[in-house]
């Protein structure tokens, strides 16, 4: 009994030896939190460093210039720790090895012009101007926020407008939401007008001065846009107190003012009254605008004060008195189906003005009034008022120098008098040119003026390559807007085959399916015609004598009739391509498809005597949705694999598709994520770096870290991406004070390779 406890302590004894050698190992490996010391350089060696480091910088070096910008902004909170010529040295570096551009190249401006200040004893007071190395620099004193102590307005050229205060004996920057004019941009100078002041007076009534700044169109540009910023100093920053965000409600100005010259006073005019009364001013915003009909107007905007910023009041639009609103109207109406209202409105403009002066880009009226002409013509020959018609297309057409185009337009008009469908038929062809998706063959308008839509002037000239090849059923002819009229008026009857009596006024069908899926012992009929009209289902409601009609979508590409999964009854299914669709990846199929373009099939059912989409399920690969069609005899399946898009994930999940016969529908189960943004950072090796980036500069350390660590754990992540990734974890775990894991990567990153550029900055970090 004694010989075995003293065994078992002798073992006991011999196991304590081995962990503490264990742990010893350990130590060995890692050192100790408490006793590691991370080396921390001065701003001046860090900066020689990074210029020595960038000049040895390869393409592949991944990240370099970015990661060096965050780690010196993150280090050295300090901008007048370095001397200026350290600091503009290593900007210069940074800024060329930055591809594409230096993000943040705003904030070094600041910093070089803050060094230069300081080291140079520049009294602000004492100046309107100075020069540095690089440009001079333009001052303009103000007191924000009536201390009686001045803030000063430095003018960077082609750069920036940079606010600084006194903070004791040195000068600080004033944050601000002015924009930097990056120098790659269309833009040029500040000096030329892109941003200008309009106003330095209190607006809200609380004694405290608002700057009022027009960013954008203010001089020679080029530009016909910009917006206002109304900048209120609020806790020592200046902040916006303009609407913020997109849309009409924004203090944006657009107008046609050209390139010629500045906006103001010439498109665009600004005032600031008190037009209630209480004690606050408004911010009026006028514009002179025009469209491509050669209808010209005044849009008023009133922006008033709330208490807390200045939200849109009121807004007024006063259309003149010319030819172009008129037309615009008619077009609109002729669009809609409207042509009483059309022929209205043309007859009007006849006898009006062209257009105003207000603007300097308008419509070429000897293209556009001939235009307008024949559509009238076209409205007439629509109402059936063949002589109307006859008349006013004489008018034009013995004119020989339209544009080809037009010439061709009038002459589908006069050729086809007698009948209203051919006439519409032969507009609709006039327009009807080939162009290929997502190519430049049908960009811009062939009739020298623009047609078919309604483009307001938003700073964008006639000849913009925005602009499309106009749509044939709106330069042209709509047929199904025809279709609707005539069956509106004249039911289809149940006596008579429904693509029968569409053949005999003329509709001629492409291909025709009959079902019934009501159960009233009359079909139903799905039509898809020759000509470019929408595919139309007939069906009777509650017994009735005639057909009732649905349009489907335009996006349609194909049609199916299938048997449903289990009984009987038939649906029909609809598919259309979706580009939007975001499938997971692009490789190719299991028989070699390739997956793509993406389609949407759509399972049509009637309820309630009326159409409705039951269930839109998304494919990704071309074999996927012709493996669930099947052929016309077949059963859909009543269980398949396809795709479903869940909120939150950036690509479609896998998910199985189940029939449910009590709902006529497919019931989605077992969703499975294949990849995608399950959290708010990315995982992709591409986008880690930058979102782990962005978290470190909002001081989230331990978000960067995990996003650095899951990014290092894919699959596709290169060397010379992962070298920068092991860098910003090392730099990550610093933050945090976690220096002994810090540690242990720098010296991992500088053991591989101490010459490298990464292997520089890494011995920085070890003591």
């Amino acid at each position: 009994m004694k010989h075995r406890q003293s065994t078992r302590g002798v073992k006991l004894c011999f196991a304590a030896i081995l962990f503490l050698l264990y742990t010893f190992s350990l130590a060995a490996d890692i050192p100790n939190q408490d006793h590691v010391l991370l080396a921390s350089p001065t701003a001046a060696s860090y900066l020689a460093t990074v210029v020595d480091v960038l000049a040895r910088k390869s393409r592949d070096d991944y990240g370099l210039p970015s990661i060096i910008d965050a780690e010196f902004s993150l280090r050295y909170s300090d901008p007048l720790l370095p001397t200026y010529r350290d600091l503009r040295a290593a900007y210069l570096a940074i800024n060329k090895a930055s591809i594409p551009y230096f993000e943040h190249q705003a904030r070094w401006e600041q910093w070089l012009l803050l060094n230069w200040i300081e080291e140079n004893t520049i009294n602000l007071d004492a100046f309107s101007q100075f020069a540095t190395d690089d440009e001079v620099i333009r001052v303009t004193t103000r007191d924000f926020d009536t201390d009686g102590q001045n803030e000063w307005i430095l003018e960077i050229p082609d750069s920036q407008v940079v606010v600084l205060r006194r903070e004791g004996t040195a000068y600080r920057l004033v944050e601000t939401p002015l924009p930097f004019f990056r120098p790659d941009a269309h833009y040029v100078s500040i000096a030329s007008g892109f941003m200008e002041e309009i106003l330095f007076e209190d607006l809200t009534g609380d004694g405290l001065p608002e700057w009022v700044l027009a960013v954008g169109g203010y001089g020679a540009n080029g530009l016909n846009g910009g917006h206002l910023l109304v900048l209120h100093w609020k806790n020592g920053r200046l902040v916006d107190i303009a609407p913020q965000g997109d849309g009409r409600e924004q203090m944006r100005y657009d107008a046609p003012g050209g390139a010629a010259g500045p906006l103001f006073p010439n498109g665009v005019t600004i005032s600031f009254t008190n037009e209630d009364g209480n004690g606050t001013q408004e911010v009026i915003i006028q514009q002179r605008q025009g469209d491509n009909w050669g209808c010209t107007w005044l849009l008023r905007r009133v922006f008033a004060w709330d208490g807390h910023a200045y939200s849109l009041q009121s807004r007024e639009r006063f259309d003149n008195e010319v030819a172009g609103c008129e037309i615009r109207a008619a077009e609109t109406a002729l669009w809609s189906g409207d042509y009483d209202a059309a022929i209205v409105h043309y007859e009007r403009a006849f006898t009006m003005p062209f257009a105003g002066e207000e603007v300097s880009i308008v419509p070429t009226e000897s293209v556009l009034l001939p235009y307008a002409k024949t559509r009238l013509a076209l409205a007439y020959t629509l109402t059936g008022q063949g002589e109307s018609a006859a008349s006013v297309i004489a008018e034009v057409a013995g004119v020989t120098d339209y544009p080809p185009v037009l010439t061709q337009f009038i002459w589908a008009i006069a050729d086809n008098l007698g009948s209203a469908l051919a006439t519409c038929r032969a507009a609709y062809n006039s327009f009807a040119f080939e162009c290929s998706p997502g190519t430049d063959t049908c960009v811009g308008s062939p009739l020298d003026v623009i047609v078919g839509t309604t483009l307001e002037s938003f700073g964008e000239a006639p000849n913009s390559r925005h602009l499309s090849f106009p749509s044939p059923l709106q330069a042209g002819c709509d047929m199904g807007l025809m279709l609707r009229d005539q069956l509106a008026a004249d039911p289809l009857r149940l006596d008579t085959s429904a693509p029968e009596q569409l053949a005999v006024i003329g509709f001629s069908i492409q291909e025709s399916w009959n079902f019934d899926l009501n159960g009233d012992q009359h079909d139903e009929w799905l039509i898809k015609f020759e000509l470019p009209i929408p595919a139309l289902f007939l069906h009777t409601v509650s017994g009735g004598a005639t057909y009732h009609d649905v349009f489907l979508s335009t996006s349609v590409d194909q049609i199916y009739v299938r048997n449903s999964p289990i009984g009987d009854e038939q649906v029909f299914v609809t598919t259309a391509r979706n580009p939007g669709l975001n499938c997971p990846s692009a490789r190719p199929g299991e028989d070699g498809s390739h997956w793509g373009p993406p389609h949407v099939a759509t399972v049509w059912r009637l309820d309630s005597d009326s159409l409705r989409a039951a269930q839109h399920i998304p494919f990704c690969a071309p074999n996927e949705l012709a493996a669930w069609l099947g052929t016309f005899e077949q059963h859909l399946p009543d269980a398949f694999v396809s795709w479903y898009e869940v909120p939150g994930l950036e690509y479609l999940a896998q998910a199985v598709y189940q029939w449910d016969d009590q709902q006529q529908r497919y019931v989605v189960t077992n969703i499975q994520p294949i990849r995608g943004k399950a959290t708010n950072y990315a995982l992709e090796p591409g986008e880690t770096l930058w979102d782990a980036l962005e978290q470190m500069r909002e001081g989230n350390d331990q978000h960067a870290l995990s996003i650095v660590e899951q990014g290092l754990r894919g699959q596709k992540v290169d060397k010379n991406t992962r070298t920068a990734m092991l860098y910003l974890r090392g730099l990550s775990l610093e933050l945090l004070n976690r220096d002994a894991e810090a540690f242990a990567q720098y010296d991992e990153i500088y053991a591989a390779a101490p010459e490298s550029a990464w292997g520089v900055l890494a011995a920085l970090h070890l003591s």
